[in-house]
């Protein structure tokens, strides 16, 4: 897992270096802890195409009702835009979400953030920004661990901004969450797979482009098994 940098040209947000909070990377040529539909985490296909990204998005009690070392621990990816956003043009910002089977909780802090340079948060912990641009609304818990849902959202830009970054930017005490799996080993968390990012300026009629998480070229994972194109 943690090999988001596979999935060219999306990456975690601080450089990897030692323990870190690392996104990761589903493909169906991938050996089987990361591979697509079933994987370390639970069952899914992909809503489109053959691989999507997975982040943790909120840390709550275990089943024993010990809380984690870190609560706030939260997982971002991110990617550069095509061309910076066009400041008072409007952008439609849609991604898919589906929990993961092996999630504690479902939670409602997803959403996408943008800036026009990446920020250098504490290694785990939730970015203290302002309300993201695009947000799932307050409450709407995420439960879906059999289909994919929707986030969609426009909004107008009010700086160029350059990067697109994709996490929970609540922390514990504002996001809300309920149980999905009481199983006593189920890790104390929500993960969601992630897939299908798109935004698009719909009042200039130009698209920023976004890299999905489908691509299959040859690759050499950590697990040392080389996968050959299959596009």
């Amino acid at each position: 897992m943690t090999q988001i940098t596979l999935a060219v040209p999306w990456d975690r947000i601080i450089p990897l270096a030692g323990l870190t909070a690392t996104p990761d990377y589903f493909n169906m040529c991938a050996g089987s802890l990361v591979s697509v539909p079933t994987n370390n985490m639970g069952y899914q296909f992909a809503y489109s195409g053959s691989g999507y990204a997975g982040v943790i998005t909120y840390m709550g009690l275990s089943a024993f009702g010990t809380l984690p070392p870190d609560p706030d621990y939260r997982e971002y990816m991110q990617q550069m835009l095509s061309t910076p956003m066009i400041p008072g043009e409007t952008y439609q910002v849609s991604f898919w979400v589906s929990l993961s089977d092996k999630s504690r909780f479902a939670a409602d802090g997803i959403g996408a953030l943008f800036t026009t340079a990446l920020p250098s948060p504490p290694d785990f912990n939730v970015i203290s920004f302002p309300t993201p641009q695009v947000n799932n609304p307050m409450g709407n818990i995420l439960t879906d661990t059999i289909g994919w849902t929707q986030i969609n959202q426009s909004f107008v830009a009010t700086q160029p901004y350059q990067f697109i970054i994709i996490g929970n930017f609540k922390n514990m005490a504002s996001t809300q969450a309920v149980i999905n799996d009481p199983y006593i080993g189920a890790p104390p968390s929500a993960y969601y797979y992630i897939d299908d990012v798109s935004v698009e300026c719909i009042s200039c009629n130009s698209q920023n482009d976004i890299d999905s998480l489908v691509t299959c070229d040859s690759l050499t994972w950590i697990d040392g098994i080389n996968y050959s194109a299959s596009t």
